[in-house]
């Protein structure tokens, strides 16, 4: 399936419970049946929470005390960035990072602590779990990456999944002159863009930009003929020298997809654009990427230009799309008016997380 940089609430997450004899807790008879799951020393979970990595983060926090909030991807996870899914690139699980100045818990193989204070503004909820905002959640992880581009893609992903934007986090930044590394936040920045779609669709970018020295290209532009016909969306696109990049994932591989691909490939090529495609393996031997690249701008040479370059798009609708400060707007809107909801829905109950 193609990637989709937002992922909605999941149902059903259970908060996990201590053992002892008060009415919201589990018994120690109890805990030791096949109804309740251990997630810690002397906290216990029911045996049917859904296996997420939301669940995950509600088990972690909840030991922590409740003055507790989540930070770096698991906060951006429970705002709704499904690229922050809690895992490395080599798919080992991270543990949950949770920022709490006077927790007596450990850091261990599933929980790291931040002993920092947080002001009330900077903590929100989300999914029944206390979080920070997304900009100070995205700098915590922004600023422990060590590769620059691994950055970039971090911020790409945070505004594709609308839970920021660009001008909110360079606020935010100068906002925290004393914050560790923040050099690093403010590179990332300088190269981030609003309008990737997916990590990969990102890391070619910067192929094109660092290692091709190619400039810096449009993303998921719509392209015109010069009658106003749509010849397609492109990943990437440098209308001054008429060249179109593209990053084809798994789902290009199928039957229907490919003949698309074919026929605006055959669209872009009769408008003056070259296309030069790349797939997984040809990020990780750049030179190779960046030799493509080269040959794409030769062939663009003089062509005739015979096409316009649209407004970005939405790409879940093919229309331009809104502003993305709107975008992120209307998407808090909706969260707190699902929490007030949620409040209202356990206050007669215990033990739900969500």
């Amino acid at each position: 399936m193609p990637f989709s940089p937002r992922v909605d609430p999941p149902p059903g997450l259970v908060a996990p419970r201590r053992v002892g004899s008060g009415s919201d807790q589990v018994s120690r008879v109890a805990a030791r049946g096949t109804a309740w799951r251990r997630v810690a020393r002397g906290w216990y979970v029911s045996a049917s929470a859904p296996d997420v990595v939301e669940q995950r983060i509600v088990e972690q926090v909840a030991r922590c005390g409740p003055g507790a909030a989540v930070t770096g991807w698991a906060a951006l996870r429970l705002h709704g960035v499904a690229y922050a899914d809690g895992t490395d690139r080599q798919g080992r699980a991270r543990p949950v990072v949770v920022v709490a100045a006077g927790s007596r818990t450990r850091d261990c193989a599933d929980v790291v602590l931040v002993r920092e204070r947080l002001a009330p503004d900077e903590v929100v909820v989300r999914q029944g779990v206390r979080c920070v905002r997304p900009e100070r959640a995205l700098a915590h992880e922004v600023c422990r990456q060590r590769d620059p581009r691994e950055a970039v893609v971090l911020v790409d992903m945070a505004c594709a999944a609308e839970v920021t934007t660009l001008d909110r986090l360079r606020a935010w930044l100068a906002a925290h002159s004393g914050l560790r590394h923040r050099g690093r936040l403010a590179q990332a920045l300088l190269l981030a863009d609003e309008h990737s779609a997916s990590p990969q669709e990102t890391r070619l970018r910067l192929l094109w930009q660092l290692d091709a020295h190619r400039g810096r290209p449009l993303t998921n532009r719509q392209l015109l003929d010069q009658h106003g016909r749509v010849l397609g969306v492109a990943d990437l696109v440098d209308p001054d020298h008429g060249v179109v990049g593209e990053y084809d994932g798994a789902e290009h591989r199928t039957r229907a997809r490919h003949r698309r691909d074919v026929h605006r490939e055959a669209a872009f090529r009769a408008a003056g654009l070259e296309v030069v495609t790349a797939v997984s393996g040809d990020l990780d031997r750049r030179d190779r990427a960046v030799s493509r690249i080269d040959q794409a701008y030769a062939r663009a040479g003089s062509q005739p230009r015979l096409f316009v370059v649209g407004p970005p798009v939405d790409l879940a609708t093919g229309r331009p799309a809104a502003p993305l400060e709107e975008r992120v707007a209307e998407r808090v809107r909706r969260a707190e008016a699902r929490e007030a909801a949620r409040r209202r829905a356990v206050e007669p109950t215990a033990g739900a997380a969500g």
